[in-house]
């Protein structure tokens, strides 16, 4: 075989493979998209009144900066919901890796010192990934309807593992992607990438 047409059966490998995994993404994105559209929100005004709202975990540092900019925004989501009625028990799942990192610990404090009783606060610490989340949530619940709160993409897939549960969800949205364009690319990348796990896995 000559380099040349070497070259080229190389080349036509990875125009099908690239074209593949496009096509993956696409269908994937799609699914993801499609569940959730007409069930998240921006404006708490457009949400049923469920008993529990559930708020994804994040840390409260950021990967490369001193404050992680999803965690604010989802503390205020959390928090205006239950201040507006909309729900009466508040549900935190999330990563509990070490001693040192707690991320339903550290929401759970801020919301109590903002204001928020203890007693309506439930935590689980085995949250460290989105699947477990809704499996998780969907227990706590008894498989009664609810709302998540986190960031749009992030609640877009959330609500589709649900979904494949049976069981209605809503999502709250705290804004979507806030980082600078290099990690904003990061982070889409790394969505579409859990996206094509979320509906692999269903």
């Amino acid at each position: 075989m000559t380099k040349s047409k070497t070259i080229r059966i190389i080349t036509r490998i990875i125009l099908i493979s690239v074209v593949a995994i496009a096509g993956m993404i696409y269908v994937c994105n799609a699914k993801v998209v499609g569940a959730s559209a007409d069930r998240c929100f921006e404006s708490i005004d457009s949400l049923p009144e469920c008993e529990t709202g559930v708020l994804l975990g994040t840390s409260i540092r950021g990967r490369y900066t001193d404050v992680n900019p999803y965690f604010r925004p989802r503390i205020n989501g959390i928090f205006d919901l239950y201040r507006a009625g909309k729900i009466k028990r508040i549900y935190i799942t999330g990563d509990s890796a070490s001693v040192d990192y707690n991320e339903p610990r550290w929401m759970a404090d801020t919301l109590i010192a903002e204001g928020i009783p203890a007693e309506v606060i439930s935590l689980d610490f085995n949250g460290s990934h989105t699947l477990e989340s809704a499996k998780h949530a969907a227990e706590f619940t008894g498989g009664q309807p609810y709302i998540v709160v986190s960031q749009r993409f992030h609640n877009e897939r959330f609500i589709y593992m649900a979904r494949q549960q049976g069981i209605d969800v809503w999502g709250l949205n705290c804004g979507n992607f806030m980082h600078s364009n290099i990690l904003q690319f990061r982070q889409r990348c790394r969505e579409a990438l859990s996206r094509i796990k979320a509906v692999m896995l269903d």
